[in-house]
């Protein structure tokens, strides 16, 4: 089967557009005259998330937060959410309002306003959310320049961890709110980066998809990247291939003191990802979440 990033690079080519007002397929939100900005985003059933982990309020909580990060990808502020929900017929009244109650709460808590969408009844529970945002300085994946700093704004894995905890019954408490609940980094900065992405599908593809729009080499020090706190075998692989961690990798040309940010690499002239060690240097495939692999996330 094709992989996403194909896909998107046909509908990409499909879809082009000479309206100057428009940049369409290619960021994590299409920008309107300048300044406007506009994404959605599906969360399914089976596919992003099951009911034995989730809460209606937890599915609906997340998959808004993450729409809202694409938001914060673009360094917008979010203004309007709107809401389209498939519901299979076993799920009672009181579950779809506490659906809607997660996804009032998350919008609220970020000072967007719901203002329209869809219900439909299907086979299994969907969640579509589409979020229109304002950026006065909106900031794409196409400005990393050679020199820059690398930077994420959190710690890494802690999703990953969080899922393979539920999925296994153990007790990582702070990983398992971070799967449910992710924090969009709204306002999360002060400055205005050269480029940025959420981290949704992984470090390593999001750093690769990064390259790819700036078209540089993007060198990642493996000592430097900031591993989950709660401690578990394998905590670098849950850092850089594990997902829906929703921090901010950025790109700046400036030294940055806030503690809660995170130097994890550096930019050259070339393409590709590479991960630093002491004694080597080494090449990363673009590795990690993929809407059309043979696995979904709930199937690994």
């Amino acid at each position: 089967m094709f992989q996403e990033s194909e896909l998107i690079s046909w509908l990409k080519n499909l879809q082009k557009t000479n309206n100057k007002n428009i940049a369409g397929i290619g960021d994590d939100c299409a920008i309107i005259n300048n300044n406007l900005i506009v994404s959605t985003d599906s969360f399914v059933e089976n596919t992003h998330f099951k009911r034995e982990y989730f809460s209606f309020f937890d599915i609906g909580w997340k998959s808004t937060a993450s729409a809202i990060s694409d938001i914060a990808a673009m360094n917008g502020t979010l203004l309007y959410v709107l809401v389209s929900i498939e519901i299979p017929p076993d799920i009672p009244t009181k579950g779809i309002k506490n659906l809607f109650y997660g996804i009032e709460e998350a919008s609220r808590q970020f000072n967007g306003t719901i203002i329209g969408g869809d219900t439909v009844r299907d086979t299994r529970l969907g969640v579509n959310i589409t979020v229109i945002g304002r950026a006065e300085k909106i900031v794409k994946r196409t400005g990393a320049r050679p020199g820059d700093t690398v930077y994420v704004t959190g710690r890494l894995g802690g999703s990953a961890i969080g899922f393979f905890a539920f999925r296994n019954n153990l007790n990582y408490p702070d990983a398992k709110k971070k799967h449910l609940h992710p924090l969009p980094k709204i306002n999360a900065l002060n400055i205005t980066p050269h480029a940025m992405i959420d981290i949704s599908d992984g470090l390593i593809r999001d750093a690769y998809n990064l390259s790819v729009a700036s078209k540089v080499k993007i060198i990642l020090n493996k000592e430097q990247i900031p591993i989950w706190h709660e401690r578990i075998r394998n905590a670098l692989e849950y850092a850089l291939y594990g997902g829906e961690d929703y921090e901010l990798l950025f790109t700046y040309d400036k030294a940055l003191t806030d503690k809660n940010i995170f130097a994890i690499g550096y930019v050259e002239k070339g393409k590709g990802v590479f991960l630093k060690t002491e004694n080597a240097l080494k090449r990363i495939i673009d590795t990690g979440w993929d809407q059309f692999s043979n696995k979904s996330l709930y199937s690994i």
